[in-house]
């Protein structure tokens, strides 16, 4: 019994010999079941190419930036940041690197819609560690009753063990587990994206078994040699025989096979309704893009790349503002909120890195902020990743000298030159 069997108490998902019809397949994902024949969880998704390449992409993304932890204080009376050691953050798991912890919770929430992770803590309760939990070994609930103020949310969390064994913990920011949910409609756990797109899930899956079992079977073939004449099975043998004598081999198709008995080659193409399997299938990847608010082409489908914008930097840009950043402030804010409790300090992505234009453009950017001075050369070098300037030569800031304050004085324009009389001038060159 999988995991996932013993949390709900009943044989897996997965099981072969568990009809699809089975009322279990509806606590799990909700509503009703998929239509096309194929049970649809977490782990099956995957095998749907363009699923899985949604769930390593977006992972790999959110997990690759680089995340700190800063604490606000002020400089001469102005609001200012500065990062702080924050070891949960930057190095959250004493094997696992922290590139693979945070992949592991992003992939979590964005398949299962929900991420789960332990905090084990050091001697002053700060919380060190995160061991992250499998979604299907956590059941989440919440009641009035249950709330006190350690526990202000009244959420409890319901962990099973490889034996069954239930462990119930509390979150929240003085609680032992750490819990992101995703899109919410009850406030108390996230919905699995998979969940609710299991019937275009289930739907490719299938297109994509059809596909292989026609292949498999022989299916598809490139025709046949017709006769008027009936033939025994000798003679069918060898005129068979004799067209792949005449057209197998490297050279074979560049050879104008002759062949008796009023024979003649008739092509046979894919039946029209099996060729919109093929259309199917395409349409799915399509969907998943739309599922996960990505740009078609990172799925590789680039019929529709033109459609988040007029160029490949514009629908990054675009995926960056309506896909990647909501992800990344629910993350931000979950770890402000549960893994730093020090006053004034909360968590945040480096997103410069996806910003990054062409090199001309960046570059035409990096002078224009320098030339209005809330650049420096060495700010511009850390973002390039270059060492300073020796002698803190680079950490000046400079200001055009043709440019004043709004609030200051003009400088005073000269004294207007007197008038001279144009004869006096003439005299004057004499």
């Amino acid at each position: 019994m999988t995991v996932l069997g013993t949390l709900l108490g009943r044989r897996s998902l997965e099981d072969p010999a568990r009809p699809l019809t089975d009322a279990s397949l509806l606590d799990v994902l909700g509503g009703e079941p998929a239509e096309a024949g194929v049970a649809v969880t977490v782990e099956s998704s995957s095998r749907m190419l363009a699923v899985y390449r949604a769930h390593a992409l977006l992972g790999g993304l959110i997990a690759g930036l680089p995340l700190h932890a800063y604490q606000r204080h002020r400089v001469g009376g102005r609001a200012a940041r500065r990062q702080v050691d924050a070891p949960v953050i930057t190095d959250p798991h004493p094997d696992a690197t922290p590139f693979e912890v945070w992949e592991y919770l992003v992939v979590c929430l964005i398949a299962w819609g929900n991420a789960y992770a332990f905090k084990a803590r050091d001697g002053a309760g700060r919380v060190r560690e995160l061991w992250p939990l499998h979604p299907a070994r956590v059941r989440v609930e919440r009641k009035s009753s249950w709330r006190t103020d350690a526990n202000p949310s009244g959420k409890r969390f319901f962990v099973y063990g490889d034996d069954g064994a239930e462990t119930v913990y509390t979150g929240g920011p003085l609680g032992d587990l750490l819990h992101i949910p995703g899109l919410s409609y009850d406030g108390v756990r996230g919905v699995s994206p998979i969940g609710l797109a299991r019937q275009g899930i289930s739907l490719g899956l299938a297109a994509e078994r059809f596909a292989a079992r026609m292949f498999g079977r022989g299916a598809l073939i490139p025709g046949v040699l017709e006769t008027d004449q009936q033939l025994e099975k000798e003679d069918a043998e060898r005129l068979q025989a004799q067209w792949a004598a005449k057209t197998a081999g490297d050279f074979g198709q560049w050879r104008i096979p002759v062949l008796d008995k009023g024979a003649k080659f008739r092509p046979v193409g894919l039946p029209p309704a099996d060729a919109q399997y093929i259309e199917v299938r395409r349409f799915q990847v399509v969907e998943i893009a739309r599922l996960y608010g990505l740009p078609p082409h990172l799925l590789a489908d680039v019929e529709r790349s033109t459609s988040w914008g007029s160029g490949i930097e514009q629908q990054n840009m675009a995926m960056l503002i309506f896909t990647l950043d909501p992800w990344l402030v629910r993350i931000e804010q979950r770890a402000t909120r549960e893994l730093v409790l020090s006053r004034n300090t909360y968590v945040k992505f480096t997103r410069a890195g996806l910003l990054r234009a062409d090199t001309a453009t960046r570059y035409m950017a990096y002078q224009r902020a320098w030339t209005n001075s809330w650049l420096s050369a060495d700010d511009i070098r850390e973002l390039e990743d270059l060492d300073p300037l020796p002698d803190d030569i680079g950490d000046q800031y400079f200001r055009p000298t043709n440019l004043t304050p709004v609030t200051s004085q003009p400088d005073p324009q000269p004294d207007a030159l007197p008038e001279t009389d144009p004869e006096e001038e003439d005299d004057n060159a004499d």
